[in-house]
């Protein structure tokens, strides 16, 4: 019985011993290179690979050459985060001598408009991005009064807890625009969102010349679910082209104005 204490006791000192040579040894090898992997979220890809390995190789110029030890994950995670297409980034070295970078591309759901006429992309967490050049698939329009200056693509903040009147503007567009993108029919049928001066909203849809006044967006998808009936049932029987607003603003009721 004592022997077999005493073997157990070695095996274990033994695991000690090559778990801290382990460590010792993977601070001590020099980085052979940078594995990159970046989910772009089905969205266009604003990023690449190559890119993200350069802003690291900018950060430790002569990385291949750099032991472990000297590596600060948290200084790349930060400067790669400061890139405003990227959402999270994940930075970890690999027992195998390589950087392994994950990238959380960001991803715009909309287009907005300030009223000084500056455009950016808003995205599926709330925050600001600025445009590419990159081609992208349909986005919904935003315009109106958003008073969000340019300037605020680079904070890099999420304006799903609003400070002030503007910023609610750009959270009220934010809810509509994930509400639309995950609707088959919507994202089929509206083309842009207005915000009015009381921060109420007003859609244009892709087919047909109908004002769509919205209201508050409360209550979204019994309003969507009024909007569908008229669309599937109402306007089959009468035509699309005899009215000029459509107000889902009630719930029990829609009020068309004809032309």
């Amino acid at each position: 019985m004592k022997k077999k204490r005493i073997f157990g006791i070695i095996v274990v000192a033994l695991l000690l011993i090559g778990v801290a040579y382990t460590i010792f040894s993977h601070g001590k090898q020099y980085c052979k290179g940078v594995k990159v992997v970046i989910s772009y979220n089905d969205a266009s890809k604003f990023i690449s690979e190559i890119e993200i390995e350069r802003e690291i190789r900018n950060i430790y110029p002569d990385l291949n050459n750099t032991v472990y030890s000297d590596i600060e994950v948290g200084k790349i995670r930060k400067v790669l985060e400061s890139n405003p297409y990227i959402h999270k980034a994940q930075v970890s070295l690999g027992l195998n001598g390589i950087v392994e970078v994950n990238i959380d591309q960001k991803e715009p759901i909309a287009r907005v408009f300030n009223k000084k006429g500056d455009s950016y992309y808003l995205t599926s967490e709330c925050k600001l991005m600025p445009l590419s050049n990159i081609d992208i698939e349909h986005l919904i329009v935003v315009s109106g009064e958003i008073n969000q200056e340019i300037d605020s693509v680079y904070s890099g903040r999420s304006f799903k807890s609003p400070r002030n009147f503007h910023e609610l503007a750009l959270y009220k567009v934010w809810k509509l625009a994930s509400y639309i993108r995950q609707n088959i029919f919507l994202s089929a049928q509206i083309d842009q969102i207005i915000v009015t001066e009381n921060l109420e909203i007003e859609l244009i849809p892709l087919i047909g010349e109908q004002l769509i006044i919205l209201g508050d967006i409360d209550n979204l998808e019994i309003k969507f679910q009024n909007l569908e009936t008229l669309y599937t049932q109402g306007f089959q029987m009468v035509g699309w082209d005899k009215y000029k607003t459509i107000n889902l603003k009630y719930i029990n009721q829609v009020v068309c104005t004809r032309k």
